[in-house]
């Protein structure tokens, strides 16, 4: 189950094969600055609509993955501690966010530290259909095969319209994210999607009309990444008048 998450606990993070942790020293208008980063991988997103649904004034269908994501999880939840535990950074209340304390307080996180039971909407977002660029593959490609791994839709390149890429995070890993846009049809179905568990991945496709989509971006806490919004937002502008 999506939400059934339970016995988090933060570890020390040995030989990843996905981030590393770096320190860049430079001069800035005569001023020597460091800056801490993390190296990680580019990416691709993909922003799906399919076409095969835009009757009776319904507009279509975007589609959206659900997944859980350790950081929301972990940077929303409350956690309660042993005296032990919290000793040294806020002792009058045994409830707070270690995550966060930690980080505004300049506290190293304690391997070890966690937590039984998580409320799990908190660390199940909503995103666009993505991956990392990892193989020896194109952006295409890897696009493509996200798309099939993930949403179950059979395309090709052809298929891709190549919307712009931008960093998907400026302040610690400045990695490039390609955003796609592809229109799909009920054909191209062609299995039900859901990542590859041999990876680990578990996914939930959610198909979202218009609508829905305008009421879930509108709301006070968007539990979706920035290239989401990017994304939602270039579909109104460029997209939405097509189907009017």
């Amino acid at each position: 189950m999506m939400e059934d998450i339970k016995d988090v606990k933060f570890v020390e993070m040995k030989d990843s094969k996905f981030l590393r942790p770096y320190r860049v020293v430079y001069k800035q208008d005569g001023v020597e600055k460091i800056w801490d980063c993390i190296r990680a991988h580019n990416s691709v997103s993909i922003l799906i609509f399919n076409i095969t649904r835009v009757r009776l004034g319904h507009l279509g269908q975007a589609l959206r993955l659900r997944q859980a994501r350790g950081p929301s999880a972990a940077a929303r939840t409350d956690l309660k501690l042993s005296i032990e535990e919290r000793e040294g950074i806020l002792k009058e209340n045994i409830y707070l966010n270690y995550f966060r304390v930690c980080a505004e307080k300049n506290i190293e996180i304690k391997s070890g530290v966690g937590w039984e039971d998580v409320d799990g909407k908190v660390g199940v977002t909503l995103e666009l259909c993505a991956g990392i660029v990892d193989k020896d593959l194109s952006l295409e490609d890897t696009a493509v095969a996200e798309v099939l791994e993930e949403c179950g839709y059979e395309i090709q390149v052809e298929n891709l319209e190549k919307v712009s890429s931008y960093p998907s995070s400026v302040g610690s890993c400045g990695d490039l994210q390609t955003l796609f846009y592809a229109e799909v049809s009920d054909n191209q179905k062609v299995s039900q999607g859901g990542g590859l568990q041999a990876e680990g991945e578990l996914i939930n496709v959610r198909e979202m009309s218009i609508d829905e989509v305008k009421e879930y971006v509108s709301t006070d806490c968007v539990n979706s990444p920035t290239g989401f919004l990017y994304a939602v937002s270039w579909f109104m502008l460029n997209k939405l008048s097509k189907y009017n």
